[in-house]
């Protein structure tokens, strides 16, 4: 059954400065709940070297070919970086029937 957890700004704000299993055995979490909400939240996980990718023509001409994991593997960033990409430029995600763009609101 589904537990709803009450993230405190305490809890929060230790995102990302421990691995998840650290966290989620501190708080009595499952830590793939702790990667989830890391994850939403866009916080990087312990330890992560930020590589700031500069998008050229060629690595923006990838966003939809792939799943965003794959691309993101191919060029050592993270998930939430491409996805983040792709939709900000309106790239429907890889095997989306519709391909055209995305309505903006």
């Amino acid at each position: 059954m589904y537990k709803k957890i009450n993230w405190t700004e305490e809890m929060v704000s230790e995102l990302g400065t421990m691995t998840d299993k650290t966290f989620a055995d501190k708080y009595g979490l499952k830590e793939g709940t702790v990667l989830a909400k890391r994850n939403r939240m866009g916080i990087h996980p312990f330890g992560y070297k930020y590589k700031r990718l500069r998008w050229v023509k060629s690595q923006v001409a990838l966003l939809g070919t792939d799943t965003d994991k794959r691309i993101a593997k191919k060029l050592g960033v993270t998930l939430l970086t491409v996805r983040k990409h792709r939709i900000a430029r309106g790239i429907p995600a890889y095997g989306q029937k519709n391909r055209g763009r995305f309505l903006k609101y």
